[in-house]
């Protein structure tokens, strides 16, 4: 008994320490992810951060993963069905007609699930965004009219397309596309059943299946296809999605308000980049600013730029040391940004 004992707390304690390095180890990839996607974002900026230990970082290596997630899920249905038509187009126990039919209905069938979970996805991010659908909205009774019903739909596509419709992202999912073709040809003829016996041997089509079962149905041409996705996800995320994030969810999402600066000579401060009329009044040592927009805070400087829409110029950052600003104040607003930091469009929250 006493040697049963010992081994079972052996047994427990080993699970317990493989647990711990599980979890250390998911939550440094976090991080990291979290510390690459954020200092891409600044680096567009003109900032760079990478000695900033934040558990921030965190949070937004989960956001990063959690969107990678969703776009897998949008894209899972267009290889399957690939797979299935062209299972059809070279079966033999299909004519013509029966062929279209069936790849017809497997079309459809994917762009149901597609969409479906699109809309989903677009509502899920929508709420997000600090000018999109609220997640109650439509929880009362009197509010699901037929109108309410195509307004949210809308809504949640035209979410969507503001999440994931990016060059970056678009040229991203094409490879991950590609990636799960070959995946999706493993799994289906492991444990589904297929045989190559089902298609004709002598033909075209046959020639072809063969072709493609030798040479893209490989893990290494799945793995190449992710490896230049990735950067490109990475990167169309970090530019395109996270600055339009509240800081609460892990994103990057900058703050709009009014900054009171402290010095001997209010005359002498400069903002560089920004209007001299942000200099609204002057009380005695101090200068209180017109709404700013603070793209980064670190240990010792504010990033600032002015607050105006131009989704032609990039930000023009200016770097405020922290010692002058006595207070922020701020203000209930958010701003639609676009790659570089350019301001689509200013929000009243």
């Amino acid at each position: 008994m006493p040697g049963g004992n010992a081994t079972e707390k052996n047994t427990l304690a080993t699970d317990a320490e493989l647990t711990i390095k599980l979890v250390t180890f998911v939550l440094g990839v976090l991080y990291v992810l979290g510390l690459i996607v954020s200092n891409m974002h600044l680096m567009k900026l003109g900032i760079s951060d990478f000695t900033s230990l934040q558990a921030r970082n965190i949070m937004t290596g989960f956001l990063f993963v959690f969107y990678t997630i969703f776009l897998l899920l949008v894209l899972l249905p267009i290889p399957i069905g690939i797979y299935f038509c062209g299972r059809t187009f070279v079966s033999s126990t299909h004519k013509p007609l029966g062929k279209f039919a069936k790849c017809l209905g497997i079309v459809l069938a994917v762009l149901f699930m597609t969409g479906a979970i699109s809309w989903f996805a677009g509502i899920l991010f929508g709420y997000m965004y600090p000018w999109g659908r609220t997640w109650d909205a439509g929880f009362t009774r009197s509010a699901w009219t037929w109108q309410f019903i195509v307004s949210d739909f809308k809504t949640g596509y035209v979410q969507f397309f503001e999440t994931f419709r990016h060059p970056k992202i678009i040229s991203a999912s094409f490879l991950i596309i590609l990636a799960l073709l070959p995946l999706v040809f493993l799994l289906v003829r492991r444990y589904g059943g297929d045989r190559e016996d089902n298609f004709k041997s002598p033909s075209l089509n046959s020639f072809v299946f063969a072709a493609v079962t030798s040479s893209l149905l490989k893990p290494v041409m799945s793995l190449t296809y992710l490896f230049v996705a990735l950067p490109l996800l990475l990167v169309g995320f970090a530019q395109e999605v996270y600055p339009n994030i509240p800081s609460n969810f892990g994103g990057g999402q900058p703050d709009i308000a009014e900054l009171q600066i402290g010095t001997d000579n209010p005359a002498a401060i400069r903002l560089p980049g920004i209007d001299a009329s942000s200099t609204v009044a002057q009380q005695e040592d101090t200068v209180i600013t017109a709404p700013v927009v603070i793209w980064y805070q670190s240990d010792t400087f504010l990033y600032l730029a002015s607050l105006t829409a131009d989704d032609h110029g990039s930000a023009q950052l200016v770097a405020l040391d922290l010692k002058l600003v006595r207070t922020i104040r701020y203000l209930p607003k958010s701003v639609r940004v676009a790659s570089g930091g350019r301001i689509l469009s200013i929000h009243a929250d």
